[in-house]
């Protein structure tokens, strides 16, 4: 169960369709150390991100991300069109990820 978050905002600016847009993120759940929830949301989307972390037997910690974005009223109907360009958002968030952290995407993970 995720308990209480404390109020933190975070501003992304991400390019999507060659077009540059600023997400204020807002953390929505938190369980220490093993989850936190982040929230985004414009008129026309609404995104939520779910960052998990495993401390595996080795010493190192196995981070999952998962995010899931859903378009608002007539958006709704060019979703399906979307898909594509929301998988190299995801993707350019995991490889981000990976930059700072300096380890490489396990095979399979993401899109």
């Amino acid at each position: 169960m995720l308990s209480s978050a404390p109020a933190c905002q975070k501003l992304i600016a991400s390019l999507f369709l060659g077009r540059e847009i600023e997400l204020e993120y807002e953390v929505t759940g938190l369980a220490p150390p093993s989850r936190v929830v982040l929230e985004a949301s414009t008129p026309q989307f609404r995104g939520v991100d779910t960052i998990s972390f495993e401390e595996l037997p080795s010493g190192t910690t196995r981070v999952s991300y998962d995010a899931v974005f859903r378009f608002n009223g007539w958006m709704r109907l060019v979703e399906p069109l979307m898909r594509p360009s929301l998988r190299c958002l995801v993707r350019d968030a995991l490889d981000g990820l990976v930059a700072s952290y300096g380890r490489e995407r396990m095979p399979g993970s993401g899109p």
